[in-house]
């Protein structure tokens, strides 16, 4: 039996109100934009014309990747949800990598980078990346990440020199950012690309919330359940 060729990622990035999808691998690299109320019925529609297009199947790739957060609650649920669901069903790897990261990973490595995401409630979640050739961003984080009014984000990021600001973030508080922000979204192809370059070295398919959700803040953590006891 001739053993199965599986080199392919799909990424699926939701954790902003519009998303993508990406298939990256030897000799491809494609990324669909939406623009969905809702990302879950959709991301599994363009991936499936994504493969389509590309004479790929479910059984060819290896990674299916997601975005971590920060970012919507929901987003972020709806991406790793289908990652672990269609790793599961495949035997693919599963694995999520920060937003943060990935928009640092698409802007320039020669600049410090203020990574800025809408986090609604007047704030942004951001980060700081110092320059460097080091592919990894997250080994250049050198602050953050935070969930902060943009305000705030610009005084803290100011501190460390100057900074130029990239993201999401940029357009919802236009005021707040230098003229040369950049209103950048989250790409699912630089998160494929970003997760290309792990090799083997994959991270966990988890989610990265920085800010607590909404029932914690309203009604504290929930307490501590043992489901054998009700058994008893």
């Amino acid at each position: 039996m001739v053993p199965q060729i599986r080199n392919f990622i799909a990424a699926l990035q939701t954790t902003e109100s519009t998303g993508s999808v990406a298939l990256y691998g030897p000799g491809l690299a494609v990324e669909r934009r939406m623009n969905a109320v809702k990302h879950g019925p959709a991301i599994y529609a363009v991936l499936q014309e994504l493969m389509g297009e590309a004479g790929i199947t479910l059984r060819d790739v290896a990674v299916f990747a997601a975005g971590a957060g920060p970012g919507s609650f929901t987003g972020v649920r709806v991406a790793l949800a289908a990652v672990k669901a269609l790793a599961y069903a495949t035997g693919a790897t599963a694995t999520a990598e920060s937003d943060l990261d990935v928009l640092t990973f698409g802007a320039s490595k020669s600049e410090w980078i203020c990574t800025v995401i809408d986090a609604r409630k007047a704030e942004v979640y951001a980060a700081v990346y110092a320059p460097g050739t080091n592919l990894d961003p997250g080994s250049r984080l050198v602050a953050g990440p935070w969930v902060l009014p943009a305000t705030e984000v610009v005084r803290r990021a100011m501190e460390l020199g100057p900074v130029r600001y990239v993201g999401s973030g940029v357009d919802a508080y236009r005021s707040a950012f230098p003229e040369d922000a950049a209103a950048a979204p989250i790409r699912a192809i630089h998160l494929a690309q970003l997760v290309a370059l792990r090799g083997d070295a994959l991270r966990p398919a988890g989610a990265i919330y920085v800010r607590p959700a909404e029932a914690e803040l309203k009604f504290g953590l929930a307490p501590s359940h043992d489901p054998l006891a009700s058994l008893i």
